[in-house]
């Protein structure tokens, strides 16, 4: 028996050179967002970049998995926010959007910390929830790397959102490197 491929995606599509490692895609409903009673079929995919020195950082990427031309065509001009929703949210296998997840030391020119590999997504309750491995090189204060410069990270965020708009929707990472997130100066 042979099967129709139905879409496709190229994970270096943006540049670089991305892996999911050892992850799997998700299939998730994107529907709050949208608006009409339009509900997207989509495909969530971690990913990290392939750096053999300097800073990695990893991304969940959500594709549209929808395939179902009544579905696309469905899709209105604006999301629920009023915001326009590009044409590829009519198109399947286009990338939506992706939520960065950076390492424990941040983005910034002086960071060492390197995202090494992400779990597949999980969702539940309209929320995404990834365990991302991280090392950095300072952590344990000695020159190199060493054991005790890999750690774990914990991190989740919204589903129904926006992430191609802005990347400081709701989202939760543990252990926090902000020492007060919640401005409320209770550490």
């Amino acid at each position: 028996r042979s099967y129709d491929m139905l879409w496709s995606a190229s994970l270096d599509a943006l540049g670089g050179d991305w892996t999911p490692r050892g992850s799997s895609p998700t299939i998730a409903t994107l529907s709050g967002i949208i608006g009409g009673g339009v509900k997207l079929q989509v495909a969530l995919v971690s990913v990290v970049q392939r750096v053999p020195n300097g800073h990695a950082v990893g991304y969940v990427r959500c594709y549209n998995a929808t395939f179902d031309p009544r579905v696309l065509a469905a899709v209105p001009a604006n999301d629920t926010g009023g915001n326009p929703l590009p044409a590829n949210w009519r198109t399947p296998g286009a990338l939506l959007w992706q939520r960065t997840i950076d390492s424990y030391d941040g983005a910034d020119a002086t960071a060492n910390g390197q995202v090494i590999e992400l779990t597949t997504p999980t969702v539940a309750e309209d929320y995404v929830y990834v365990l991302a491995s991280e090392v950095d090189e300072d952590a344990d204060g000695t020159a190199g790397v060493t054991n005790q410069d890999a750690y774990g990270r914990a991190h989740c965020f919204k589903l129904n959102y926006r992430w191609d708009l802005d990347q400081d929707g709701p989202q939760w990472d543990y252990p926090d490197a902000t020492t007060n997130p919640n401005g409320d100066s209770d550490v």
